[in-house]
This record gives C-alpha cells, structure tokens and sequence, in this order.
C-alpha cells in the first residue's frame, strides 16, 4: 500500500520472516499524543521491484512491525468489480493476502499517475502507477472507503526456496512437471519431431548458411535466430528505445552496491572477467539509434546468486513499450541431447568421465550482421558515478535463441572434426553433452586418457576448452596424465554431481544426498510441499518408489481445491513431514554406476534385458529395468537400468483408465514398452534377449492375442506394446517377485529388505531359467505354420506335444479344433508340395478352408494326443497285446484300475475306445464306443464347458448325457460338477448367497446385567390412531428389549423425527436407570419401511449421537441390511405385532386406547415364560422378565424368609429390602441354570463352510434391482469372529469399497 502521509517505509513481520531478511535493531524515538517513549524497534533494508520488473527501487531501514490496516483492504484482483464499467479490460495482477507493507512519502513518486480511467461520480477511480494498475475511491454515501493495494516482487536472492511463500508460478510448475512428468524423452528433435513450424525451419536454415569457423579469431561465429524477416525487425527495432530502461536498472543497481559493499565488489570481479576474456569491448557512448541499419539493443543486466556463485547474466525478458529482446527471437527446436541417455551413457564405461565447456555460451561469437546486437551499460569505475557503454561480442546467458544455436554449434563442429579423430572423439561431442557437460570413458584407463587428450585437441580447433575433469581413475583428473597412479589408489570419499545425479568416485556408485535440514523442516502448504519434493531429482528412477510416496501425498493436499498457499491438514503435513525426514536414510543404499559389476566384456557370455511393470488399483503404475549378466564362470549379475513410477488420480472420473484394474495393468505394460525404447537409445538390443513380465494374467491375454478385436481404450495401447514387442517375449511373474510392484505402491526409506529386491532385481533371476516361474495362461499364442512345420519333421510323441500346445493356445472347444485344423491342412500342404511339379498339381493341394470333415480329423487329432499324454501306459500295453477290438483276447491286466473296468481297446485310428457291451445295440458307433479322456485334462474341461454352454447352462447330469454319446470321461459326474459349479453365468443366476455356522453369542446376552443395560431397539409402524376430530393420523411405537433378561419396553413416537426419537430414549432412559448401551439395525430393515423412513433413520444416526453421548448413552448399529443380528427385537416385534392384532382386530382406534392397547402388550411380553415348566408340582411358575422388573410382587423366594414379630418400620424395610433382593437373586440363578442352558444349540447354520478371503471374487446382492443386475467386487479385507469371516470389505466395479455381511455376497468359483 502507497500511504503518501506516512514518513518511514512499514513492512509486515510475516514477510521478514517468510523471506528470512536480515533486521538490525536501533533505539528509535516515539512521539505521539501526550507521551514521548524511546524503544528498540527493527529496521530491514531490501530491494523491491514491480510484477512487471520495470520498476525496480531500494528500501532503506524500512520499519518492521505489524499493520494498521483494514480487512478491507485487499488487492484488486480479489474485488468485485463487475460494477465498475469503465474498469472493465484491465488485468490486474494476481496477487492474494492483505496489506503486507505499506510505502511511505519518500517514494510519494511511485504512487503518480501515469493513466487514469474515471467512471460517474460515486465510482472507484482507476490509475496505472509504476506498480501497475489500482483502484482507489469511495462507492456512494454508504459505501465503503477502498484503499486498494498491488502487487510487488522481491528480488531473486530469496534465501531458502522449500519455504519461500512468494515461489512464483513458474517455479512451481517446474517442480511438478519435476516431479511428476520427467518422462523418456527422444534425444533429438529431428526435422520430422518439427513439424510444420516454419520459424524453426528458416531458424536451422540460417544456422546453416551463416555459421562459420574463424581460424584468425579461432571461434565460431554464429548468427541470431530472429521470429521475423530482416525488415520487419529493423522497423520495430528502431522504433523500440531499449536504451532509457537499460540505463535506469543500471541506476537502480547503486542502491544495492552501497548498501552491500561485498556484493558489488563480486559483480565486479565477474564483469572484468567480461573485459579480461575478450568478450566484451568498451565502445562510444553515442546515442544514435534513430539511424540504425542492423540490429541493436540495450540489455539491462541481472545479477544471480546461487549457491555461493555469482553470476552475471543479461535479461532479455526485460521489456519497453510491451516488446522485449526475447519476443523477436526463435527458440528453435531442442537440440540438446537427452540428460537421461547421457547418463545411461555414463554407466557403460569401465573409466569414465565428466568434463566441462569453459564458458561456453562465451566461445560462440555473434556473427557480423548481428555484432552490434547485445549492447549494455556498466559503471565505470567503483565510484559508481559514471555509466560507460559496452558490446557483448559472444552470444549472451538470457537470450531466448542462445542455448539454441551454442547446441547447434557444437554439433556442427562434432561433423567437422569427424574425418580427423576417432569415432568415439565423434560420438563424445555429437551425443556425450548436455548443454556444457560431457560425459565419456572408455573399457581401461589408456583407452580413456586417450580420449581425453583427442577430445582436448578436437574441442580446441573450434575454440572451446575443456575444464573440470572428474572421473573414477585419478590419471584422468587435472594434472599430468603421465604420472602413473594405480586405478586401486582412490580419490577422496568426496560425492560430486554428474549432471544433477550425486556420484561416489571413490566407490564408483551412485548415491542418494540431502541436507540435514529435511530432519526438521515440514511443509506448511502445497506450494512449500511441492518445493520440497521436487529436490528429490531422480532422472533414471533410482529413489522411484520414494518419490511415488511424496506424489501421493501432493494428490492429498487438493490444491487445485483448496489453493496453492492454503495451510495443509494436520494429518498430510505430519504424514509428509515423517516421509521427508527419513530421506537421510536413503544415503545407505547404493546403485553401482558401471553395471558390468567389475567383469570385462570378454569374460561375459550372455546378456539380456529384464523389464516388469505392475500396477495397483489405487494407487499407481510402473516400469523397472535390469540388465542380466551371466559370465563365462556362471556368475549372474542383475544390474538396475532405470525405473519410471506414475500415481493414479484420487478422481476415477479424471483418469483415462477410471481406475479399472484391466485398463491400469495395461498402462503398465505401455510403459514397460516404452522403458524398453528408453533403454534401446544406450544399449543395442538387436542381439539381446529382452523379457517382459506382469503379474497380471487379464493384460497377458490380452497381449498373447493380438487378433481379438478390443475396446478403443485397450486396442490403442495394445497396438504400442505389439508395436515394441512380440508377444511371445511376455511372460508371468508373482507379485511377490515382481520388483515393480515397488513402482505402484511405494517403499519407505527404512525397509531395506525392499530396497534389495528394487535395486538388485529378483532372487529367481539369479537362478537356471528352468527354476523361474511357469507362465500358465491359456490363450499362451502359437502361429499354425510353426506348429505344422514342427509336426511335419517330428515323431509321432512330439507330434502329440505340438497338436496339445496348439490346442493350449485356444480357450473355447471350437477355437481349438479350428487351430489343429488350421495346422494339419498346412502339414498335407507342406508335405505335399514338393511333388506338386506342375501348376495344375499345385491347384490339387488341401485348400486352407476349416470344413467339418477337417474339424473331425482335428477332434480325433486331439482326443488321440490328449490319451498319449494321460494314458501313454495304457497305449503300450493295449498294442503290445494287439487288443484292436472289443472282443480282442487278452491274457494281461491293465494296470490303470479306473480304464479295467471299460474293457479298452485301440481302434483303427489309435485311439483308446470303451469296449462296451452294448455291442448289439443300435445306435451310433461313436455312442456304442466312446472315446475315453481324463478328467483333468484342461482341454477335456473346455469340452463339458462347450456342451454346457450350448444346452443353455443345463445341469450337471444332463451335460454328462450329452458328452456319453462319443466320449467317457473318467470319473465323468464328478468333471462335469467341478466345470459346471465354477460357470460363471450359472453361479450369477443361480448359486445361493454364503452362510457360515452361526457366531457364538456376544458377551452382553451371556452375562448378568442391570436390566437394560443393554438394549436392542427397534422401530414398528405405522399405526393409523384417531385423535380429535375424525382424521386418521401415524403413530410409531419404539420397542426397547433387553439383551439379557429379555425385558421389554415401548414408547408411542408421533412422528418420525430425530427429535421424537430422542425424546422416547430419555424417557425410556429416566425409568429404566443403568442403560449404557443401546443396539439397532439403521431402519434399512424394518417392515413397510419407506424412502422417507430411511432418510429419517439416517438423520437420526447424525442428530441424535451427540445428545445421548452428552447424557453417557452409546448408540450403535449393526450392519445394514442384516436382521439375523438383530434377532433379539425382531422376536419382539413379531410377538408384539401378533398381540396388537388381536386386541384391535383391524379396527381403528382411538390414541388413548391405542396407548393403552400397547401398555397391555407390554405387560403381556413382560410376563412371558423364558423356560418351559417343570413336572415338579413346586414349581408353580416359569421364569419370566417380571420376575426382575418387579421383584417385589413375583419371585422365586420361599415365604419363609419373612420373619415375624418385627415391630419397628426400620426392621421392616430392611426385611422388604433383602426379599426383594433374594429374589433378584433367585432371578439369576435360575436365569443361569435354566435360560442359559436353552441357548446351547444352533437353530441353524450348524455346519462351518468355507471363509472368505482377500482377493475372491464375489457378486454383491442387491434385493432392489433384478438378480442378473447384482455387480461383481474383491474382497479387500474381512472381519469375523468366532474364528470364522462375518462381513467383508468390497471394493465395487465403481471403486468404492463397502461392508457387507456374509448373507449379501455370493462366492464366485472361478476355472483357471
């Protein structure tokens, strides 16, 4: 806020130490009306600069203190401006928070008016100031006075950027895109990846017809990429005055010079370094721009410290009259090589290096058209009184096009060396560099020294040194790489950066570093969290599983809900802030960097490349990376390549895939194709085994077959996978050996045993192949000419094996008659081609057509494979014995007791037949002498799945009549039930929801209690009661039963509100004392209950809780929908019900003789017999709830207690006291012995079945909706008792996960 009557500058103490500026204390003088006070107050000194930058002023001792201000006074941007017309097309900036320091009269300047815009009277008045636009004003009589504020900026030194409050919006959306999108990026943007742009096309062509080598100068020269033709820049540059803004930031600099001496005299060490270099020259200080025949402009320079650095860069995003530098320039395609590939490349040396490009963005000199281009002011001397004028001769740190063309230089001169050196000095300089850094090495310490020395010299002939040496072998670290050092003989333990990533040359392995302040620094809001997690750089996957866990959490905190600078909930910044500050013990994991594992490449024999991707259903996906080694001496070594993790969104509706469990594992495996392309850009994989596994068996499938028509979502992946990979190099793993599974779920930085597994690969891959695990999928792919070629060169067993792995790669009967079909056509044709000499031969050959005769020869094909397989013992001796026929004689017995009671035999096509005796029958051959199969067999389970199918899901016996007209299968009703009772279709439509023996009684029903001090409550109606005049009116009555005694009481309800019903609780509570605990069932369950009954149900649940807590009462509920938990009330309720018919006898009547109608019920249910009366003629009564309600007038106490002769009222008190209490206890004792020992037997549900578990799948009831309507979940978790499952947690098809009670699922049988 501009308060042009305040006489020193205010700024807010939340912004000193949000922004950590140092104060000073000083004793200061306070004069105000009546009182003179000296004091210490604080004082702080800063710079301050406009949103725009183009004001920019020195605060000197500015006071710090807190505000006098209004909540009032807020920034435009927050206001409700829409009644303000004139104000309407000016943007103002987004600036929120209240007044946070207020500018006094020595800079009344700031606050002039440059351009006003003034409505009618009594509207806001609107002026542009050098902060920008505001408004200041008052609207009408009433209105209230606006004191409206703007928007600043600080300056870029802000100390700590995890807490800096005012982190711009670039920033931020650097980090997320940090965290979130460092993807697999090609390495180079080629003509094609340009597209259609054509200022990048006239960008490169200029690069090419301009840039040249100098051997006089010996730099390159490179011209500027301008957006726009040589005229029409010349016409906005001469009409552009950049000069005024250059000279008046060069002003603003002095502020800061003289305030922080040491500061400037950095600067200046840095600006004669310009000088001292060459690159910049001291030119005539002439203003003559109006003439100007080639391009000039003035930068303003922009002073960056970071991280003990000073760095002096020239800031062409400054702009005058609304056009800066950068607007006029081309960025041009990204010619920088990849930061991933360069590190991939780091990793396959045994020596290696990093090296850096001295001032690089300096050896690239501007070309003549452009020489006068980057002009700028500095000071003279140190005096600061005298501004000189300077030519930048080289392209300049700022500029929009410099990285563009310094990338393109390089490359060009990478061409230009290439004839003279050795192709890896080549590829070190075309592929090796990021921007200045290098990476290259070599297989032994000579190989890299004499790389080094060429790139030194290659580098040199386009006037680039290279500088800043690093390596793992101190021969190649500045100094004299003749001086023989041993490659044991370690440098320091000392980590270094190679390219962002910590590197341990001493140990040669990547490591994990972070500052000690994460041990106690939390994030506060979304913006601090977001700039916390983003210092976990991890371009190759490395700390994957950790970053997910810190992605999950910014999903959390909803800042797109709740704003960026909103304070997060307590329980995410905890969370967050015991996730950050376990990073230190990230630094105990190590990735070797050469991932040869000290082996030469000589002594390698195998290498392949092994990729598993996963998902999990809310949570994430991704994608790891080893490279598998096995040496000539059988050592195996697994080295981790790279790693990608995602998070899914929160929102299903958000993501493409909705959270699907299918659609997300099929994301995995894009990705894991995707990683193979990664990997693919480093490592050669054309003579390379490369595997993918997946713990999913639906996107396995789905991959093995890729000619089934799929949904959009599925084909446009699957068409990226089968475009990157062949099916057959997919196979299963286990969740438990599946590494990635760490991608999905997330490792904390304590678990080590995860960390192994995630960084060193699996324990199976250690292991012989045949040891790792089988992939079982049915639809397992295999083309029909392979197979029929192997058929046709192979004996007769492994031609059995070929016809089962045909039919293996089918799931449906038919599909695999077809595929064996498929195969013997191609085997006549193959074996009949070579005498086919003549065309007209040709044309004779089998047709490649599947007609029904072929189908029978593949059934027959199969049945007779299937026998060998099974019965293969059988097979020898039935042809050792010649047995060809029923009646054949033998004089041996079969061993396989099931097949000597079907006297067998061998038919004319080798297959094993039933010898039956139904010989003289006439039927069918096949039906007299059927085929005999084993049960088990998976294809003998698609055929009773087939004919099941086609007799419309008939039953087990009927199926089994149908299969016995031309096979017998063993064991044959028993096959047939297990295929049958796992039908999907038939257990939807048909199979009974799931019980379990029925719990033992809770503790509250089995124990001695206060009556009432549990209750059961329920709710019956509505009851239609005449009150005054002849309207029928509802009434409910509120049932109260005693969990122990059986005791019941009632109340009338009227209406059906949370009111009424509390009221009914705290009357029944006032005359029936020692309630703790009353038990209901939700209403969802009551007779006749409607919409508005459950509603009502459901207000009750929120409403009334807090009141019976405040009078010590617990309510709880049983699971929805499930009465038989409710058993004790729902008794109750039918005995009540049964007695009020019979008093009322359909009549309606009056409240009050309703009301009494219920109390005589009441009593009726209270004297109820609990226990059957005995043959003992002393036993005159049974035992009933009266006999606790009301001891006094019934009982089990013999008379003779009563003792006589008592005079006194006191003696006989006492005596009324302890009858009643012999009788309580008279009460309980026959309570125990008599009602108790009622409750031992099981009514029902007697026999145990078997327990839910996690991950069964189940179909949901849902009594509203028609049978074949009900949805499918997972079992997510259980709960129980009685050492037996009670309710479930299901996850739906929509992903939410409800409870459900056993009696709602059905469990689903599922065939392999």
């Amino acid at each position: 806020m501009i308060d042009s009557g305040a006489d020193r500058d205010v700024i807010s103490t939340n912004v000193i130490r949000s922004l950590l500026i140092p104060t000073k204390t000083v004793q200061m003088t306070v004069i105000t009306v009546g009182s003179h006070v000296v004091e210490d107050r604080f004082i702080a000194s800063f710079t301050m600069q406009s949103v725009d930058e183009e004001y920019v002023v020195d605060i000197s001792d500015a006071l710090v203190g807190d505000l006098l201000t209004s909540e009032r006074d807020i920034p435009p941007f927050l206001r409700d401006l829409s009644d303000q017309p004139h104000i309407e097309g000016i943007k103002f900036p987004e600036a929120e928070g209240g007044v946070m320091m207020i500018i006094g009269a020595a800079h009344a300047d700031a606050a002039v008016a440059q351009e006003i815009r003034r409505g009618p009277s009594g509207s806001l008045t609107c002026f542009r100031c050098l902060f920008g636009w505001t408004v200041c004003g008052k609207t009408g009589k009433r209105g209230r006075d606006i004191a409206s504020i703007n928007a600043i900026a600080t300056d870029d030194r802000v100390l700590n950027d995890n807490i800096d409050r005012i982190l711009d919006n670039r920033v931020l959306n650097s980090n997320i895109d940090r965290i979130f999108y460092h993807d697999f990026a090609s390495s180079i943007v080629s003509q094609e990846e340009m597209g259609d742009s054509l200022e990048n096309v006239r960008a490169c062509k200029t690069l090419e017809e301009k840039t040249y080598f100098c051997p006089i100068v010996k730099k390159y020269f490179a011209p500027v990429t301008w957006k726009f033709h040589h005229e029409k820049i010349m016409e906005i540059l001469r009409r552009v005055k950049s000069r005024p803004t250059a000279m008046k930031r060069l002003g603003n600099q002095r502020f800061r010079f003289k305030r922080d001496p040491a500061f400037k005299e950095r600067v200046f060490r840095e600006i004669e370094k310009f000088y001292e270099t060459g690159v910049a020259i001291e030119i005539d200080n002439v203003d003559d721009d109006d003439g100007i025949e080639k391009p000039r402009w003035y930068l303003p320079l922009h002073i960056v410290e970071l991280r003990g650095k000073t760095r002096v860069c020239h800031d062409a995003r400054a702009a005058t009259d609304g056009i800066s530098l950068n607007d006029l320039l081309v960025g041009g395609p990204n010619l920088m090589n990849s930061l991933m590939d360069i590190l991939m490349r780091f990793r396959q040396w045994k020596i290696a290096f990093m090296c850096d490009i001295k001032a690089f963005f300096h050896q690239i000199r501007v070309h003549p058209d452009d020489a006068d281009l980057f002009r700028f002011f500095w000071f003279k001397d140190r005096t600061l009184r005298e501004a000189i004028l300077n030519l930048f001769l080289s392209h300049v740190f700022g500029s929009q096009s410099s990285s563009f063309v310094t990338s393109f230089t390089v490359r060009k001169h990478a061409e230009v060396i290439r004839p003279k050196y050795p192709y890896n000095v080549y590829d070190l300089i075309r592929f090796g560099f990021y921007v200045d850094d290098g990476s290259g090495g070599g297989d032994s310490v000579d190989e890299a020294l004499q790389l080094k020395v060429d790139a030194v010299a290659a580098m040199a002939e386009g006037g680039m040194d290279l500088v800043k040496w690093k390596s793992n072998a101190r021969q190649l670290m500045d100094g004299d790489p003749n001086v023989p050092i041993p490659i044991s003989d370690k440098q320091d333990d000392a980590p270094t950066k190679v390219l962002g990533v910590s590197w341990l040359p001493a140990e040669d392995v990547f490591i994990f570093i972070c500052d000690e302040e994460f041990k106690t620094l939390r994030a506060k809001t979304p913006r601090q969290l977001v700039s916390m997690q983003a210092k976990l750089y991890d371009p190759l996957g490395f700390w994957s599983p950790s970053a997910y866990i810190g992605r999950r959490h910014l999903q959390l905190c909803r800042p797109q809900e709740v704003g960026w600078d909103s304070p997060l909930e307590e329980s995410v910044e905890e969370s967050f802030f015991r996730y950050t500050s376990s990073w230190p013990l990230l630094q105990q994991y190590r990735i070797e960097r050469w991932w040869n594992g000290g082996v030469d490449n000589s002594d390698i024999a195998e290498i392949t490349i092994e990729i598993f991707c996963d998902a999990a259903p809310k949570g994430g996906y991704g994608a790891v990376a080893y490279r598998r080694q096995v040496n000539r001496d059988g050592d195996v070594h697994i080295s981790f390549i790279a790693s990608k993790s995602h998070v899914i969104p929160l929102n299903p509706k958000r993501a493409s895939h909705h959270n699907s469990v299918p659609r997300v594992e099929i994301v995995s495996a894009e990705k894991a194709v995707q990683l193979k392309r990664f990997v693919g850009r480093t490592i050669n994989l054309d003579n390379l085994v490369v595997r993918f596994w997946s713990d999913s068996e639906s996107a396995l499938k789905m991959i093995y077959n890729p000619a089934k028509p799929r949904p959009v979502f599925f084909a446009n992946r699957l068409s990226k996978i089968h475009s990157g990979s062949d099916p057959q190099q997919w196979r299963w793993v286990d969740s438990s050996n599946n590494p990635a599974d760490h991608c999905s779920r997330g490792i904390q930085a304590h678990e080590a045993e995860k960390w192994r597994q995630f960084h060193h690969g699996p324990a199976f891959l250690r292991l012989p192949e045949d040891q790792w695990p089988k992939t079982n999928i049915a639809t397992c792919p295999i083309s029909a000419q392979v197979a029929a070629l192997y058929v046709a060169e192979s004996e007769k067993k492994q031609v059995a094996d070929a016809i089962l792995l045909a039919a293996a790669s089918r799931g449906k009967w038919m599909h695999k008659l077809r595929i064996i079909g498929m195969v013997l056509i191609a085997v006549k044709r193959w074996r009949a081609y070579p005498r086919a000499k003549t065309r007209a031969a040709k044309d004779l050959l089998p047709k490649p057509e599947v007609t029904q005769d072929v189908l029978e020869e593949a059934r027959k094909q199969l049945v007779k494979s299937m026998q060998r397989h099974h019965y293969s013992d059988v097979f020898e001796q039935l042809e050792l014995g010649k047995v060809f026929k029923p009646e054949s004689r033998h004089d041996f017995i079969i061993k396989n007791k099931e097949m000597r009671k079907l006297n067998p035999f061998v038919d004319d096509d080798g297959i094993i037949r039933v010898g039956s005796r139904l010989e003289n029958a006439d039927i069918a051959h096949d039906a007299k002498f059927p085929f005999i199969l084993p049960p088990k067999d998976e294809n003998v389970k698609s055929l009773i799945r087939h004919y099941h199918h086609n007799d419309f899901h008939a039953g087990a016996k009927h199926t089994l009549c149908q299969l016995r007209q031309f096979v017998w299968i063993t064991k044959g009703l028993q096959a047939v039930k297990s295929v049958v009772n796992t039908c999907f279709r038939c257990q939807k439509n048909f199979k009974k929801n799931a019980n379990q023996q029925m719990a033992n009684l809770p503790s509250n029903r089995v124990n001695p209690a206060p009556v009432f001090a549990e209750t059961g409550l329920d709710v019956m109606g509505h009851f239609l009661v005449k009150m005054n005049g002849r309207a029928d009116h509802k009434v409910w009555i509120a049932v109260f039963t005693c969990f122990v005694s059986r005791a019941v009481h009632v109340e009338l309800l009227f209406n059906m509100s949370a009111d009424a019903m509390v009221n009914a609780i705290i009357r029944f509570a006032a005359r029936r004392p020692g309630i703790r605990r009353f038990t209901s069932d939700c209403g969802t369950n009551l007779v006749g209950a409607n919409n508005i009954l459950k509603k009502e149900m459901e207000a009750w649940n929120r409403s009334s809780t807090p009141e019976l807590q405040r009078r010590g009462l617990r309510w709880d509920f049983i699971t929805p929908r499930t009465p038989h938990y409710g058993g004790v009330w729902e008794r109750i309720v039918a005995l009540f019900k049964r007695h009020l018919a019979s008093i009322s006898t359909g009549a309606i009547l009056h409240v009050d003789a309703f009301n009494t109608a219920v109390v005589e019920v009441e009593g009726i249910l209270n004297r109820r017999p609990l226990t059957a009366l005995s043959d003992d003629p002393n036993d005159s009564e049974a035992l009933t709830p009266n006999h606790i309600l009301n001891p006094s007038t019934s009982g089990h106490a013999p008379l003779d207690l009563v003792q006589q002769g008592v005079n006194s009222d006191a003696d006989s008190a006492k005596i009324q006291w302890r009858r009643a209490q012999s009788r309580v206890d008279a009460f309980w004792k026959s309570w125990r012995v008599e009602y108790l020992s009622l409750l031992h037997a099981r009514s029902k549900w007697s026999r145990s079945e078997k327990d839910f578990a996690v991950d069964d799948m189940v179909i949901v009831m849902d009594e509203t909706l028609p049978r074949h309507n009900w949805s499918l979940g997972r079992v997510m978790g259980v709960e129980g008792s009685s050492a037996h499952v009670r309710r479930a947690h299901i996850r739906r098809q929509d992903g939410k996960i409800v409870t459900k009670d056993r009696t709602k699922l059905v469990r689903l049988e599922l065939d392999s």
